[in-house]
C-alpha cells in the first residue's frame, strides 16, 4: 500500500503528494474523498475459514470415536468405514458403544 501511494509518476498531468491509501474508513486523495470496505472476496476468506475450522473439529470428534485410529494415517484410510463394525469396538474395549450400534443395526 505504501509503495502504491508513494511511488507516483513523475511525468503524470496532476501532481500530488505522496500518500498511503487507508485499507478500511474514509480517506482523502487529492481533492477526493475515498470509502474503503471489505468485499466479497473477504467475507467468502472469512467463510472459507470457518469451514475449515468446522472440519477439522469434526475430523477430531470422528478420529477420536474410531476404533481403528491407532492404525489410520494421516490421509485417513479407514474413514469411508466409519463407525465401523460393533466388533471392532469390541476389540478396541468401547463395549457400550458397540452395542449402542448392534441397537441400531436392529
Amino acid at each position: 500500500m505504501y509503495k502504491f501511494g508513494h511511488e507516483l509518476d513523475p511525468n503524470a498531468p496532476i501532481k500530488i503528494a505522496p500518500f498511503t491509501p487507508k485499507i478500511f474508513g474514509e480517506g482523502i486523495v487529492a481533492q477526493f474523498k475515498t470509502y474503503a470496505t471489505f468485499g466479497l472476496g473477504f467475507y467468502l476468506a472469512i467463510l472459507g475459514f470457518v469451514f475449515v475450522f468446522l472440519a477439522f473439529v469434526l475430523r477430531l470428534g470422528v478420529c477420536n470415536a474410531c476404533p481403528v485410529k491407532e492404525k489410520c494415517s494421516v490421509l485417513f484410510p479407514n474413514l469411508w468405514k466409519w463407525p465401523g463394525k460393533p466388533e471392532e469396538f469390541e476389540r478396541a474395549g468401547m463395549k457400550e458403544k458397540a452395542l449402542i450400534l448392534r441397537q441400531q443395526k436392529g
